[in-house]
C-alpha cells in the first residue's frame, strides 16, 4: 500500500500520534523537515505502513503544529526585526538594553549558523 499516494484519511492511534509530536518537536529547527521526512522517520521507528497517516494528514498536522504550538519560532526574520534596533553602537545610555551580534551578509542580514559549534 502506498501511504504517500493514499488520499484517504486514516485513524491515527495514540502511540503513533505521540511519535509524530515527538519528531516534530525534535525537528522544529530543522530546515525542510516536511511530511516525507516525517514518514521516513516513522518508518525508521518501525511504525507499520498501515498506521502511518497519509501525506496530506501529516502535512495538515505539521502546519497546525507550527502555527499553533511553535508560533513559527523557526523563522528568524520576526526576531531579527525586533532585535535590529537594539544592536550595540556604543552610544547607548547605561539604562538602555542592547544586543551583540557577529556578522552581517551583503544584504545586512545576520549570518546564522545551523546550531552546531562549528
Amino acid at each position: 500500500m502506498d501511504v504517500e499516494g493514499n488520499g484517504h484519511n486514516r485513524h491515527v492511534d495514540k502511540v503513533v500520534n505521540e511519535k509524530i509530536l515527538t519528531l516534530m518537536k525534535q525537528h522544529q529547527f530543522t530546515k525542510c523537515y516536511g511530511p516525507r521526512h516525517l514518514m521516513f522517520d516513522l518508518r525508521r521507528m518501525n511504525v507499520s505502513e498501515t498506521k502511518i497517516p497519509s501525506y496530506k494528514q501529516l502535512q495538515n498536522k505539521m502546519f497546525y503544529f507550527c502555527w499553533n504550538k511553535l508560533l513559527y519560532i523557526n523563522e528568524v526574520n520576526p526576531l531579527e526585526e525586533k532585535l535590529r534596533p537594539l544592536v550595540f553602537t556604543g552610544d547607548e545610555s547605561e539604562e538602555q538594553p542592547f544586543v551583540y551580534h557577529y556578522k552581517c551578509d551583503a544584504n545586512n542580514e545576520l549570518v546564522l549558523g545551523d546550531g552546531t559549534d562549528e
